[in-house]
């Protein structure tokens, strides 16, 4: 909303504008550069992304370069949560039954969750976080599956790896915190 940006930066200055949200209008990047406010963004694949002064494009989506200029791509732009640092812990390879937590994004778009599920059979004990707008339909025999716990609106994703041994992830950025834990 343009108003409240213009109220908001009428109050005080800002020195850089950190715009974390995906599509970025051209109204909203044009009044913050005619008012000189420098404008970084992340993953943006708005039209606004191309006033930005950088786009910080981590895991670079393709729809994001079709856009923005001044892309920073790669591992070392991440922005990891620090909690990972304090739940982290060495793993160990080769376990019998190891603790498999199964985390595939907060909403699952392509139903992975259910063919990863369907993958792992019977044997596997697996956490399964489902993500806040989760909404696709589980068949009873993998919802009732006694193997399986589901979880959703997890506080702490991190904290919540830290006591398991695998984890099943998308490839955004969970994947890299998993890593890192």
């Amino acid at each position: 909303n343009i108003h409240f940006i213009q109220s908001f930066t009428d109050k005080q200055p800002i020195d850089l504008w950190i715009d974390d949200r995906l599509g970025t209008e051209s109204e909203h990047a044009e009044f913050l550069k005619n008012r000189e406010i420098p404008r970084i963004t992340f993953d943006d694949p708005g039209e606004g992304s191309r006033l930005a002064l950088f786009n910080i494009c981590a895991l670079h989506p393709p729809h994001t370069r079709q856009i923005a200029t001044n892309i920073l791509t790669g591992p070392q732009y991440l922005l990891l949560n620090q909690e990972v640092n304090q739940f982290k812990r060495p793993r160990q390879l080769g376990m019998a039954s190891p603790r498999v937590l199964i985390t595939l994004g907060g909403s699952d778009t392509h139903g992975v969750t259910q063919k990863v599920l369907n993958l792992l059979e019977i044997g596997c004990l697996a956490t399964v976080v489902l993500g806040p707008v989760y909404n696709t339909p589980l068949p009873s025999a993998i919802k009732n599956n006694p193997n399986y716990t589901f979880l959703s609106h997890v506080p702490s994703l991190i904290q919540l790896m830290e006591s398991h041994d695998v984890a099943i992830t998308g490839g955004g950025l969970t994947a890299y915190e998993a890593a890192a834990s």
